[in-house]
């Protein structure tokens, strides 16, 4: 029996569960993005991006665009479709603007998105930029553009509370050593090398973010590095690059 000057530690237990509670919620958005992003490319195949304004009964889409770089690309270019109150769709149509429009809340409700404000007006618009059909594969394939050899990376990754903030530390080679060394900071006269780096790494990093917020792709491609008793938060990470974007075009695995 528990001694009457001994309390029971209320603390402990809600913190363990508002843990519990914003990675779920971190799952749920990684799964929903992603099954956006296939309803979204069965209904137009090029989409890439999603135009959405943030309504009273929740974000309504406006629009789907093709693959852009940036907002000011995106203005010049044209829709795969946009949402045109007096036009009539069909049924089928509909409802899959609809199934969209239903995940996109889901998709949102974490940090750290690729999302983008398009413009003034009231509502305020805004773009998504969906994830890669296959997101490790497409990672892989960007990081051996630069260094073929590249089999893993090291990453920094803090996550608490649905945030995930990552720092890529190096690209590793198959002998798990160093290919190359990631630059802290930006260099006035950059090497080629440390340029590509700087134009990747936004999409580097969401990359990361939602392969580590899906438990499946978590599971499959994170390796904790060093003993976890020696690890704060998430520690180093290994992440494993899929090894089929590095065959060449038109080779067959």
């Amino acid at each position: 029996m528990p001694a009457p000057f001994q309390r029971a530690d209320l603390q402990g237990p809600y913190d363990t569960a508002l843990a519990a509670v914003a990675d779920a919620q971190a799952a749920l958005a990684a799964a929903a993005l992603e099954v956006l992003a296939a309803t979204a490319r069965a209904f137009r195949p090029r989409t890439a991006s999603i135009e959405f304004t943030s309504e009273a009964g929740g974000p309504r889409i406006q629009a789907l665009w093709p693959e852009v770089r940036t907002i000011l690309v995106t203005l010049h270019r044209r829709e795969l479709w946009r949402r045109r109150e007096d036009e009539r769709i069909s049924l089928r149509d509909h409802l899959q603007i609809q199934d969209m429009e239903g995940l996109l809340p889901d998709a949102l409700n974490v940090s750290g998105l690729p999302v983008a404000p398009m413009g003034a007006g009231a509502p305020a618009r805004r773009l998504l930029r969906l994830p890669a059909p296959d997101v490790a594969g497409t990672l892989a394939a960007r990081i051996r553009s630069q260094h073929p050899a590249a089999s893993a990376l090291l990453i920094s990754l803090d996550s608490e509370n649905g945030t995930v903030d990552i720092a890529v530390e190096h690209i590793v080679g198959p002998d798990g050593t160093s290919v190359a060394a990631i630059p802290r900071d930006r260099d006035f006269a950059p090497s080629p090398q440390e340029a590509w780096w700087w134009r990747s790494r936004d999409e580097t990093v969401w990359a990361l973010r939602h392969l580590w917020r899906h438990p499946q792709h978590r599971a499959r491609y994170f390796r904790p590095q060093g003993s976890e008793s020696q690890m704060w938060n998430n520690g180093l990470q290994a992440v494993l690059l899929p090894a089929i974007p590095a065959l060449p075009a038109g080779k067959a695995a």
